[in-house]
């Protein structure tokens, strides 16, 4: 997923931080705090379900479990 930080007006490229919560199930992700392609407006995650579960079903887990990516970034 994307994740736009083009609101915060980073000067440079941030270090980016992340983590999942919610109601269950969040524990089976991987790949939560791996970064990919950062830039002052934005990253990317890629989640994964350590038991090779759909995207569909992910979809799904998310919105019944509320699972929600926080994130901060850090410029100097």
């Amino acid at each position: 997923m994307y994740i736009d930080t083009s609101s915060c007006r980073f000067p440079n490229t941030p270090m980016y931080f992340t983590s999942i919560s919610g109601d269950a199930g969040h524990y089976l992700l991987v790949g939560v705090n791996a970064i990919y392609e950062p830039t002052k407006n934005r990253f990317i995650i890629r989640v994964h379900s350590t038991s090779n579960e759909s995207a569909d079903t992910l979809m799904a887990w998310s919105a019944q479990y509320k699972w929600n990516v926080y994130w901060f970034g850090f410029s100097t």
